[in-house]
């Protein structure tokens, strides 16, 4: 992670990887957010309960020792998107503005990286496209599982996709798990906050009853949310 090219530094430094990738020194992020819990214990916390992937949404990385001696740090740099949703969980007013202005880089980023206008622009994009495609088809292979059917699916859907995958596991048994997780109430609606993610949406549908009209509402899972709770059972099953 030598030679990070800074590209905004208002609130946290957001920086551009050799990938031309943005991502943020969680420490920096750990301390903007004033946590109130040491920093060590904070990110490997987040790590773990919402399942963040080594390579993928993060990269560990040792620091230099410092001239004083003594045991290097780590160093944790995470993708923007995972740098947002570390801010959106900790539901407080800094991570909520600082989950917005990674959203405004965001937007300024993309209007940065224009199509190409020769030949060889176009050919040297499309083997960085290539060399991506290579080093993330773990991942690509899995988005196209969670995808199988359609945009956003039942828990019951999910479950039968998770036996394709090698996790045996059925409806009731998956709607505890999340319940365990605390991604659903105990009247299995998600909370706001996972809805907010883009884990999951809810559908409404009046129906006719004697008393009047009702609202049914059903419980559904989208792309995002099921890529992450697949993936999280496969992690618990490999302990």
């Amino acid at each position: 992670m030598n030679e990070l090219k800074v590209i905004e530094s208002e609130l946290v430094p957001v920086y551009e990887s050799r990938r031309k990738e943005l991502i943020v020194n969680a420490r920096e992020l750990h301390q903007f957010l004033n946590v109130g819990k040491d920093f060590s214990n904070w990110i490997k916390d987040r790590i773990e309960k919402y399942s963040f992937i080594k390579g993928i949404d993060f990269s560990p990385v040792l620091a230099k020792t410092s001239k004083k001696g003594g045991r290097p740090k780590i160093e944790y740099y995470l993708k923007l998107d995972t740098a947002k949703e570390m801010a959106m969980v900790e539901n407080n007013e800094q991570g909520k503005k600082v989950r917005r202005y990674f959203i405004e880089i965001e937007k300024k980023a993309r209007q940065m990286y224009s199509t190409p206008k020769t030949y060889i622009e176009a050919l040297e994009s499309a083997l960085k496209l290539a060399k991506q495609i290579e080093e993330q088809q773990p991942k690509v292979l899995f988005a196209e599982t969670c995808l199988k059917s359609g945009d956003s699916i039942l828990v019951r859907g999910l479950a039968k996709i998770a036996c394709t995958e090698g996790i045996e596991i059925g409806e009731k048994r998956l709607y505890k798990k999340l319940r365990e997780w605390g991604l659903l109430m105990s009247d299995n609606e998600p909370y706001q906050r996972y809805i907010g993610s883009g884990y999951f949406e809810v559908i409404e549908r009046p129906y006719n009853a004697y008393d009047g009209v009702h609202l049914s509402k059903t419980t559904k899972i989208l792309p995002k949310g099921q890529a992450y709770i697949i993936n999280r059972l496969k992690k618990e099953a490999a302990r």
